[in-house]
């Protein structure tokens, strides 16, 4: 079987990541960017093609964007026309009439990218709810902090809570419902979020860009114990006991190292070849959007 041919619009500092995997799962990679010096980089990474606009791409499979979000709902709209499925960055686009209008084209064969979802250790927290080994699912926490953030056309609140937002989705098998939402402010500039939503269960968010030190956490709590994944590692610690114990039993589960990027992608490429659809589609990129702007609603950005 010949390798898919898959058009990357956008080689920046994340596109790079996608042309790396794509690369290795034996994609032929045609790049669209702007930029000289990206097409450049996209070259020297094994790009199979560059182009400065999508209007000499030759015939492709399907699209991938990666370009500042921004610019996603013109560029989405561009894309779907050529007919093709389009496996798009997040966060997905800024308001819910732009979700809502790109429902209504022709072609809607459209999905996000919501890396997170397919994290090793995000299922094996996903398992570990099913299975019932912590009992009753009470709340999930996150937080995901550092300090400053590297894309600078949207606030630190769309660039990290949509990870949550799916994450949430992903582990309860639906979108949240926001609830409350307080915003960190730093000179006057949104940098942070706390945020509370339910999805079954609280799901309770805390992202901020005023960290001195990366932290990434998940904590699923159940009736009869807890299971934590820090960081971005491939270890879930596991903690049995219920209200009554005066200390719980520990013990850690080892899953894949796999890079969830390429499970992600690999999933796009799958589907092209006739498999089963990316994990987040239209219908549920729009229920996220309007999840995320009821939240910066109620915490006062509009």
């Amino acid at each position: 079987m010949k390798p898919f041919v898959v058009g990357l619009i956008g080689c920046g500092l994340w596109g790079r990541n996608i042309l790396r995997e794509l690369k290795f799962l034996g994609a032929h990679v045609l790049v669209v960017d702007p930029q000289s010096d990206a097409r450049e980089i996209a070259e020297q990474n094994g790009a199979d093609g560059v182009f400065e606009k999508t209007g000499p791409l030759p015939e492709v499979d399907g699209f991938i964007l990666s370009t500042p979000a921004s610019m996603h709902a013109i560029q989405i709209e561009e894309l779907l026309h050529f007919g093709k499925p389009v496996f798009t960055e997040k966060p997905f686009v800024l308001t819910l009439e732009d979700a809502l209008r790109l429902k209504e084209l022709p072609n809607t064969n459209l999905f996000v990218m919501h890396v997170w979802r397919y994290h090793p250790g995000v299922q094996a927290l996903k398992n570990i709810i099913l299975e019932n080994r912590i009992g009753k699912l009470e709340m999930i926490r996150t937080r995901r902090c550092n300090w400053t953030s590297p894309r600078k056309d949207v606030d630190a609140i769309w660039t990290l809570l949509p990870h949550d937002i799916s994450i949430f989705t992903e582990l309860t098998g639906q979108v949240p419902n926001a609830e409350f939402a307080k915003t960190e402010f730093c000179e006057g500039d949104p940098v942070g979020m706390l945020a509370v939503t339910d999805a079954g269960c609280s799901c309770i968010a805390e992202v901020s860009t005023r960290y001195p030190n990366k932290t990434r956490e998940i904590r699923v709590h159940g009736s009869e114990g807890l299971a934590i994944l820090k960081a971005d590692g491939a270890l879930v610690e596991c903690y049995s006991g219920n209200k009554a114990s005066e200390t719980p039993q520990k013990t850690e589960l080892k899953v894949s190292n796999e890079p969830a990027l390429r499970l992600e992608i690999a999933s796009f490429l799958e589907y092209l070849n006739g498999g089963a659809r990316p994990k987040t589609t239209l219908v549920e990129a729009i229920e996220i959007t309007r999840c995320l702007i009821e939240l910066r609603t109620m915490a006062g950005l509009a």
